[in-house]
């Protein structure tokens, strides 16, 4: 079904310009349903009318969608590997993408409102009623301190040295939740030694691969594991 989102939501209103675009490129017609998310996990019934409006259906209980509450921090790739790795992420229902500048960063910025574009799309593509916050750029020791004890964290490392077990990272999960999850995941040049000796020292390690990942192929992996047990263990 057709999703579009609004922060918020009337009871009638008139589609933008592309959204009438993507109604047009479906052959939607008028009396056809759509729902219409606030992006917070809750979605309502819609009717298509005539000159592309929109009313809500009034009898029909709306859509409800539980947050997932697992987070990423993240260096920034370079090029469209970044809009790729928001794609993927949001359609693994991510709650919030904080990008973290390390002394190693090469990549220090990006359009917010190209990001924000690329998370409804990805949304409305896989039917996720939930819109990730997009965070501004953050230091990374910086971010440590906004995050202190809010979350449960773990961080990919390229070592095996102290690495969590699959049974382990289950069982942290499991005592944790509805605790919110954060992965980390560190640029391309490695965590600098001070970054790393922090990490060491404050959250828990996971080792993905014998190979050196690219950043988007570490968080869409990190995120794809903890949304397989999170899932699991909330059913």
């Amino acid at each position: 079904m057709f999703i579009i989102f609004r922060e918020e939501i009337k009871e009638k209103f008139k589609l933008e310009k592309d959204e009438i675009n993507h109604i047009k490129a479906l052959r939607l017609k008028e009396q056809d349903t759509i729902l219409i998310s606030n992006g917070k996990g809750i979605a309502y019934y819609a009717t298509l009318k005539k000159d592309f409006m929109i009313q809500i259906a009034p009898n029909i209980p709306p859509k409800i969608q539980k947050f997932q509450n697992i987070s990423i921090a993240s260096a920034l790739p370079e090029g469209n590997r970044l809009e790729k790795m928001i794609d993927m992420a949001t359609q693994l229902s991510i709650s919030n993408f904080y990008p973290i500048l390390y002394e190693r960063s090469n990549r220090k910025s990006f359009s917010l409102e190209r990001i924000r574009k690329i998370t409804k799309q990805a949304s409305a593509q896989s039917q996720n009623l939930i819109l990730p916050e997009i965070h501004l750029p953050m230091h990374f020791f910086n971010f440590t301190k906004k995050i202190y004890k809010r979350y449960n964290v773990f961080y990919a490392d390229t070592t095996k040295d102290n690495c969590l077990k699959t049974e382990e990272i289950i069982r942290l999960i499991s005592v944790n939740l509805p605790q919110e999850i954060l992965v980390i995941v560190g640029p391309e040049g490695g965590f600098s030694p001070k970054e790393r000796e922090y990490l060491k020292n404050n959250y828990k390690a996971i080792n993905l691969s014998k190979n050196i990942l690219r950043i988007e192929t570490a968080v869409v992996s990190l995120l794809s594991i903890f949304s397989f047990f999170y899932q699991n263990h909330q059913d």
